[in-house]
């Protein structure tokens, strides 16, 4: 069944999230992408790889970088229950004025670590952050989900 993009978002929680309670999980609130966002993006990656005169110049990490959040500002509308360890950037804790607020502690390999955990990230600088902090894994398996909204439905049974 062939259907325009979905204009809702869903909530998705990580893979290895899911065995978690649920207290310790993170909801990304994610929509589906359309077609011209992702030849948006392409667009902008085949532009670095361009110059006026034709020939291939070097894409830097940070083109690279300004993909990942383009990408993530087309797919992620909020986060809840995201946790940011004690010891991250003091413009990252100064963002979401964690200085003095309490924290939980969580056992990571082994070892237990102090995280705080704000509770709801709508804005998009705090979303940019939240991007900037995920693991190459964790976003790539958020875009993929993006782009499987359009394949999870059900058709409803006719009797």
């Amino acid at each position: 069944m062939a259907f325009g993009t979905v204009s809702e978002t869903f909530e998705y929680v990580l893979e290895e999230d899911r065995n978690q309670p649920e207290e310790l999980q993170t909801i990304f609130h994610v929509r589906q992408r359309a077609k011209k966002q992702i030849n948006k993006v392409a667009a902008e990656i085949s532009g670095m790889q361009t110059s006026r005169t034709a020939r291939v110049k070097k894409v830097s990490a940070n083109d690279l970088e300004r993909m990942d959040v383009l990408q993530w500002g087309q797919i992620v509308e909020k986060v809840n229950n995201y946790f940011i360890h004690v010891g991250a950037a003091r413009k990252i804790l100064e963002h979401f004025k964690l200085d003095g607020q309490p924290t939980t502690e969580i056992v990571i390999a082994g070892k237990t670590l102090q995280f705080h955990c704000v509770e709801e990230i709508t804005d998009e600088s705090g979303l940019q952050y939240v991007c900037d902090m995920l693991s190459s894994q964790d976003f790539a398996e958020i875009v993929e989900f993006s782009d499987s909204i359009g394949r999870m439905t059900e058709p409803e049974k006719k009797d």
